[in-house]
């Protein structure tokens, strides 16, 4: 897991093959009008998912995990906390890997580690971390974020 902001990113563009395009997309889009949905990049190997929701209680959570992609989340606007924890740590799994949902859950774990995400941060989330994005921070608030989806 790497927390930054998009203005220091550029480091760590060359860790995967298709970060670096899924970032530059990101540089752009966040000049034009904000579009929900899906953004294609480079086909399934770098593309961005625009999404609006208003941030949820920790009850209301589940940590995510993924296999195939790395998530670069971005918060355009509002604001919101990202549980983060090892996967490995995760002891609860309600629901296995799904394949075609390229996606695992499982409950939030004590302990687990709260990023602050403001308008202009850009955490890089790997297979090995489970995360709970969307908590609320004090109250609930409306965030528009970029979810970038690179090919490992």
């Amino acid at each position: 897991m790497i927390h930054t902001t998009l203005s220091e990113i550029s480091r760590f563009e060359g860790l995967t093959p298709n970060l670096k395009a899924a970032i530059d997309a990101i540089k752009t889009m966040k000049d034009e009008p904000f579009t929900a949905g899906r953004h294609d990049v480079d086909g399934d190997k770098a593309f961005v998912n625009c999404f609006e929701y208003d941030t949820k209680a920790v009850e209301d959570a589940q940590f995510e995990a993924h296999r195939k992609y790395i998530d670069v989340m971005y918060v355009y606007e509002g604001e919101e906390y990202i549980g983060y924890t090892p996967l490995e740590y995760c002891k609860n799994i309600t629901k296995e890997y799904d394949d075609a949902a390229e996606c695992l859950l499982a409950k939030l774990e004590p302990g687990m580690t709260k990023i602050h995400m403001q308008p202009g941060d850009i955490c890089l989330l790997f297979p090995e971390d489970a995360h709970a994005p969307g908590l609320k921070v004090c109250e609930s608030t409306h965030v528009k974020k970029f979810v970038g989806k690179v090919l490992l």
